[in-house]
This record gives C-alpha cells, structure tokens and sequence, in this order.
C-alpha cells in the first residue's frame, strides 16, 4: 500500500478467516480489500462507490462487517450522498470480482433532512452489538433542535436489524425505547451533535462527539 493510498481513509474493518484481511474506505468513496503479507499490507482490490458526496467533512466515512460474514460475505459502508443525506447500505464481497461486490449495494438505511444548510455532521461509526444489531451514529446536520428530537435519527445513537432480503430495510428490535411509537422506532439514544467516532464494548457505546469552539465530548452510552 502506498502512502498515498492511505492518506484520506476514514475507517477500516478486519475480515473474520484464516487469512488476516481487511476493508479500509477512504473519504472520495473507494472501498479497498487488503491483505497482511509479512511485514507489508497487498492491495487484493478496490471499487469506488459512485454516488459519494465527499465535501468538506462528507465522504464514504464508515465501515462494518456483519457478524455472520463468513456465511453471508455481507459488509455495511455508511456515506454521505449530497449535503441533506447519508445512508448505510450493505455490500456482499466478492473477492474474484470487485465491480460486482460494488453492485451489490443494497439500502439499509436513509437518514436526509433537505433543510441542512451544511456539509458536516454527517454519519459517523457502524457497527454491531452482541446481539447482532448494527448500530449507527448520526449527526445533526447542524440544524441543533434535531438532535434533541425523538421523532428524527438527526443527532442521535441508532440501533436496527438489518434485513437480509434482496431490498433490504431494517426491522426494529423490540426494546428499542421507541419501538412502538412516540419517537422514531430505530433511535436509542439522542442528544448528539456531531459524533465522529465510537466503538461498541462490553454492552454500551464510547463515543467522541464534536464541540463547538471550546471543548469536545467524549460520551458513554449504556442504555436507550
């Protein structure tokens, strides 16, 4: 890998498999499949994601692997799409063909305001939790009052189910806090402004999220 190749990724995920692999995005939306070779990383291949808005603080920003990819081959990439809009859409990676595992782009979830007036505060990480729902962090596209809105995944923490089905959707998980109303049913948790980064552990979520002129946040979520 040349280090040039490496200068704008936003994220990576490690394969599951005898082999030690990985996918990396970086912000203009190339996703690229990587393999560890001795003491060097080999580019087994790449494909671009065409539809990636990558201004200012806009890009391909995140990537996951579904728990059962060993079965599914399945990965999730979260994106921005145009200034009012990101969305979370699922992959099946092949690695004999990469235009094909690009194809695959299958829409999981859309997360658009048209009134954003901004590029930032855009999606952050993905991921899975023990129980196997992918989890997602949004910002609030700066429109503020958003993020303290139940009604909207602007500014919050997001917990769904990801269908398998060819058009793919998500279902809700029960225990979500507003799964059966009063609220938008895939949100968890709200409050956020801009939260870049966050990994999921041991039953809760650590987080940074973005100030404004003074001081940054870093949060830990433990329940809806």
């Amino acid at each position: 890998v040349h280090d040039a190749d490496a200068l704008r990724w936003t994220d990576l995920a490690f394969l599951p498999g005898p082999a030690p692999e990985l996918l990396t995005v970086d912000k203009d939306g190339v996703v690229h499949h990587l393999r560890f070779e001795d003491d060097a990383v080999r580019t087994l291949g790449r494909f671009t994601i065409e539809e990636t808005w990558d201004y200012k603080d806009a890009g391909l920003l995140s990537v996951t692997v579904d728990p059962r990819f060993l079965e599914n081959g399945y990965f999730y990439v979260g994106l921005s799409t145009s200034q009012t809009r990101n969305i979370i859409q699922r992959h099946h990676l092949d690695p004999t063909d990469y235009e094909a595992t690009r194809d695959s782009a299958t829409l999981v979830m859309e997360v658009e305001d048209p009134r954003a007036p901004r590029s930032w505060h855009n999606i952050g990480s993905i991921g899975f939790t023990d129980e196997g729902y992918l989890w997602a962090l949004f910002g609030d596209k700066v429109l503020d009052a958003e993020a303290q809105n139940p009604h909207t995944p602007l500014g919050a923490l997001v917990r769904v189910i990801p269908r398998g089905a060819p058009e793919g959707g998500y279902t809700v998980p029960p225990d979500n806090p507003f799964a059966e109303g009063l609220g938008h049913p895939g949100v968890y948790a709200i409050g956020l402004r801009s939260p870049w980064k966050g990994t999921y552990h041991d039953g809760r979520w650590w987080f940074g999220d973005v100030g404004l002129d003074t001081y940054e946040e870093l949060n830990r979520v433990d329940a809806p």
